[in-house]
């Protein structure tokens, strides 16, 4: 009985307190019991086989650790996966997996303000945390190359040193903190086996598309810019290389009747010339012609 209450409880806070909070509210029953009471009520948890898990409807796929259970239906989260109970096996490592509507840029900025959001909502969820805070975060590479923001996060609880691996991902529309958790001593050996088959886990992820770029719309507006410019220039260059041409070819009609005219008045002078000389020539003939026949020399000849 006291199980199914809690369980409706969780139900009922996964829908009426803020999404953050949910989930890292649900995380404190994790570690502060054995086990989640309302996972005790199912005999037949499937646990992992190694391959690919998909959550077709968020775009969301990853591989979890051959033998890890695999809660679907957890409340605030949209992946649950974790170590079978073991009664006296101490802390069951986890990995959460938690979606949120809308994009975050994968970059320092996200980083800083996640630092932040982290340190607040786990320190703020209950008395049992302390000293939570976040060591580093740094910009990784997923196994399909695609960027993530990694966080390393430790913590007291109820005097257990606990450290969290979180990595932030983001698709075109949801991102996707996925959380880590272990005890403090398996994550700072980096040779410890157990934490190299959660971290294999961890770089397993996929989403159904790529975050965009916290400047891919300003730049996408200044290409377009520049191209409106260019082709406004490319116009300016086409018209004036237009004018260029037709003020050219006017110039050269206007040099070639300016030639034409000239050649023609030349032409003129020349026929004038020569008409004027056939005049002469003509004048010159017929006084040649009177003076023959001019009475005065008939009378001197005789």
């Amino acid at each position: 009985m006291t199980s199914q209450i809690q369980s409706q409880k969780a139900s009922s806070m996964a829908k009426s307190i803020g999404f953050w909070t949910v989930p890292f509210a649900l995380f404190l029953f994790l570690f502060s019991s054995p086990a989640w009471p309302w996972i005790e009520q199912k005999t037949n948890v499937p646990l992992s086989d190694g391959k690919r898990v998909v959550i077709k409807e968020k775009g969301f796929s990853l591989t979890p650790p051959s033998g890890w259970e695999l809660h679907r239906n957890a409340p605030g989260f949209t992946l649950l996966l974790q170590t079978p109970y073991q009664k006296g096996g101490g802390v069951q490592r986890t990995i959460q997996v938690m979606g949120f509507k809308g994009v975050r840029y994968i970059d320092d900025v996200t980083a800083r303000i996640f630092e932040n959001l982290l340190v607040t909502k786990f320190s703020n969820t209950s008395s049992s945390i302390k000293g939570y805070r976040v060591r580093n975060s740094e910009k990784i590479e997923l196994e399909n190359k695609s960027s993530a923001i990694l966080f390393y996060a430790d913590y007291l609880l109820d005097n257990i040193p606990l450290m969290q691996v979180c990595i932030l991902v983001s698709s075109a529309k949801r991102h996707f903190l996925v959380i880590y958790t272990d005890l403090a001593k398996n994550i700072e050996d980096v040779n410890n086996p157990l934490f190299a088959e959660a971290w294999k886990s961890l770089r397993s992820i996929e989403l159904d598309s790529a975050p965009p770029d916290r400047f891919q719309v300003p730049t996408k507006l200044l290409t377009i810019a520049i191209g409106l410019v260019g082709i406004f220039l490319l116009l300016a260059i086409t018209r004036y290389s237009f004018a260029t041409v037709k003020y050219r070819s006017h110039s050269r009609h206007l040099e070639s009747d300016v030639v034409s005219k000239e050649a023609w008045m030349a032409e003129e002078r020349s026929e004038e010339g020569h008409n004027w000389t056939l005049s002469q020539k003509e004048k010159s003939s017929k006084s040649d012609q009177t003076r023959e026949k001019d009475p005065f020399d008939d009378d001197l000849a005789v």
